[in-house]
């Protein structure tokens, strides 16, 4: 019995919310609308209503979204067209720039064999890399010679 009364309040109080939001929605539809018109003044020209809010439309910059936010462009490619710019402006990169430097990438000691791995390729002691001379190899460091210029590679990008 008391279920009945509980469910039969609760669709009362359902409908009575329905009827009151939807119904006023449905009378407030009915009543006419009002539309004021006013007179131009002699000067004026009639404007359209369409064109009023579009000029607002016109003076905002459209961006296709799809179009790419950030350089796609790589590390190089971005070096590249600075070095250029820098050309450009009259900047002229001096020689010892334009030389090639040795970069060390890695080490192998061990007992038997000392290699060191500069510029991407596996040197010895005594062998050549880009004009200079691989003099000794240690665990740490490599000691490059050439002419009377010594030129010391340390692991992690160091240079001396």
């Amino acid at each position: 019995m008391i279920r009945g009364v509980i469910f039969v309040t609760l669709l009362l109080a359902a409908l009575g919310s329905a009827v009151y939001f939807y119904g006023l929605k449905l009378l407030a539809e009915d009543q006419p609308k009002v539309l004021k018109i006013e007179a131009l003044k002699p000067d004026e020209k009639p404007v359209m209503p369409a064109l009023i809010g579009r000029t607002e439309a016109v003076e905002k910059v459209l961006i296709d979204p799809f179009v790419p936010r950030v350089s796609l462009g790589t590390a190089k490619s971005i070096e590249a067209a600075r070095k250029k710019a820098k050309l450009l402006q009259g900047e002229q990169p001096t020689a010892e720039k334009q030389a090639a430097k040795p970069k060390l990438e890695g080490l192998s000691v061990d007992a038997e064999s000392k290699i060191a791995f500069i510029s991407g390729r596996a040197l010895t002691e005594g062998a050549m890399v880009l004009g200079w001379e691989v003099s000794e190899i240690t665990e740490t460091e490599v000691v490059l010679k050439k002419e009377r210029k010594i030129k010391i590679l340390r692991l992690g990008g160091g240079i001396i």
